[in-house]
Order: C-alpha cells, then sequence, then structure tokens
C-alpha cells in the first residue's frame, strides 16, 4: 500500500516538472497493534530547483475485521520551501486529521477523510503570505444486493493571499460527486487505466 502511494508521484528524472524524491527501501515497524512506515526524505519537487521538504510522512495501518485494513497519515506541522540549497518560504499546517479505511479485496478505499485547517506559506522575506482556513476531503462506498455507490466531496475554505500591495481572498470553493454501478471490480479495472494512460501522457515529451 505504501508503494502504491509513492506511486500516486512521478520518480525524479531529467526533463520532469514534478516529482518526489523519497526513501523507496522503507521499514515497517510494528507499533502496538499498528504497523509504522515512515517515508524520509519526502520531497515534492518543481522544475529541478525547488522542493518542498514535507517529510517525515507517517503511516499508521491497522488491520481490521475482514478484508480492511484502517489507516492514518502524519504531516510534520512546518515543511520549508528550498531553492539553490536555501530557505525561500515555509509552509505550515496547524492541525491536521487524515485517516482512511482500504479494502484489500477491492484495492480500493472504503472511507477516506483528510481535514487539515490554518494553513499558511510564507517567504523567507515576509513579503507574501498565502493562507487557507481549512481543506477537507472525503469519500464513502457503500454496497447493496449487488450495486455499489461511492460518494465524494471536497472543500476550501478561505484561501486568502496578502502582500505589501495586494490582498484577495476567497471564501469557499467545494465540489461533490456520486458514481455507482453493479460491478465494482470492472470500475476499479477502468479506473486504473484511466491511471496508466495519464501516467503515460505525463511522460511523453512536451
Amino acid at each position: 500500500l505504501t508503494d502504491w502511494f509513492i506511486t500516486l508521484f512521478p520518480a525524479p528524472g531529467p526533463g520532469k516538472d514534478f516529482s518526489v524524491q523519497t526513501n523507496y527501501q522503507y521499514a515497517i515497524t510494528p507499533a502496538g497493534s499498528a504497523f509504522e512506515v515512515r517515508l524520509q526524505p519526502f520531497t515534492l519537487q518543481f522544475d529541478g530547483r525547488e522542493g518542498l521538504e514535507l517529510g517525515p510522512v507517517i503511516f499508521k495501518f491497522t488491520p481490521q475485521t475482514g478484508e480492511t485494513l484502517g489507516i492514518t497519515m502524519q504531516l510534520p506541522a512546518k515543511a520549508p520551501v528550498m531553492s539553490a540549497g536555501k530557505v525561500d518560504a515555509e509552509l505550515t499546517i496547524g492541525s491536521q486529521q487524515l485517516s482512511a479505511v482500504w479494502n484489500r479485496k477491492l484495492a480500493n478505499f472504503d472511507s477516506f477523510d483528510l481535514q487539515l485547517s490554518d494553513l499558511a506559506l510564507e517567504d523567507a522575506a515576509k513579503q507574501g503570505r498565502l493562507t487557507l482556513a481549512g481543506l477537507s476531503a472525503s469519500s464513502g462506498r457503500s454496497e447493496e444486493q449487488g450495486n455499489w455507490v461511492e460518494s465524494f466531496r471536497c472543500e476550501l475554505r478561505r484561501l486568502a493571499f496578502t502582500d505589501a500591495t495586494t490582498q484577495w481572498q476567497v471564501d469557499t470553493i467545494g465540489g461533490r460527486g456520486e458514481a455507482s454501478g453493479t460491478n465494482p471490480k470492472r470500475f476499479l479495472e477502468l479506473r486504473i487505466k484511466v491511471q496508466q494512460g495519464l501516467k503515460h501522457i505525463d511522460t511523453l515529451p512536451p
């Protein structure tokens, strides 16, 4: 599952505008009734020159009944944005809650919940500040008599930017969606093919 998470981000390579640098040889450590994985470093790289040092990213996996696995993820409270070896800006996260239930049989999430609040990105010279009061995203999945339904929603609250000459704010950006059908495995196969197609597009030369 950790491998699957890492593959959501492109690996470093020539000509890539976005990639992730992390420890692919991670260790799985028992932690009570759970198992812990720590990805350090975990750096999101942009244009090969700038990077958001987001590590360590800590996962905890807790086996549940049947085919499900409980998951939590923890990000650092502060993460520097580096440019040419120097701190260019800093990302802060006031509070966070990231949890999910993974269905191993379907290789899909039964539920997912992300709650981040009081996010801020400020440059080292403190000349500009981008803030986000809250970011939430969730999804849920249910099955009944052979039919399945997946619903999801996301919302950004009070996105604002301030510098010496400019101020702007967006109160709310949100979205909701739903997918349903009678063959969840077929839907999963189609989604995997779409993801593979998107990755192929990313590798094409400009």
